[in-house]
């Protein structure tokens, strides 16, 4: 039963960081949808590169230790999760402009799962960082 809840809690966790490129993604979209493919890849490297605050830095490291735990714990489980992951797809659905940056409203689909969220993105050194994400729904 442990292992099963620990399951779900990392497809969750995980689930809200897959994605799929979309097309009409342009500047902060786009940088908000790099992002989740490096983080669903496992390139934390290029997802810190992505991020603006210490608040996204922790979760990243909170997203690397659970994806590292599983493997350790049950490599067939970890399997099944990223299995089921490369269905996951981010859709923007809109792009609001916001104090000196821009507020991504988008979804997170992965089979059943659907997740609404915003995040806060802001030009840093001419390039967009991913500043917060927050959880509608």
């Amino acid at each position: 039963m442990r292992r099963i809840i620990f399951i779900a809690a990392f497809i969750s966790a995980i689930a809200i960081s897959g994605c799929s490129r979309n097309e009409k993604a342009e500047g902060p979209a786009a940088t908000l949808v790099e992002f989740y493919e490096a983080v669903t890849a496992g390139d934390w490297g290029k997802a810190e590169s992505l991020c603006d605050t210490l608040q996204m830095r922790e979760y990243l490291k909170a997203q690397a230790d659970a994806r590292e735990a599983l493997m350790k714990k049950d490599s067939n489980a970890f399997a099944i999760a990223a299995e089921l992951l490369l269905d996951t797809e981010v859709n923007i659905k809109a792009v609001e402009k916001i104090d000196g940056g821009r507020e991504v409203h988008y979804t997170i689909t992965a089979g059943e799962y659907e997740k609404e969220r915003k995040a806060s993105v802001k030009k840093e050194e001419g390039k967009w960082k991913v500043a917060a994400i927050t959880d509608l729904n």
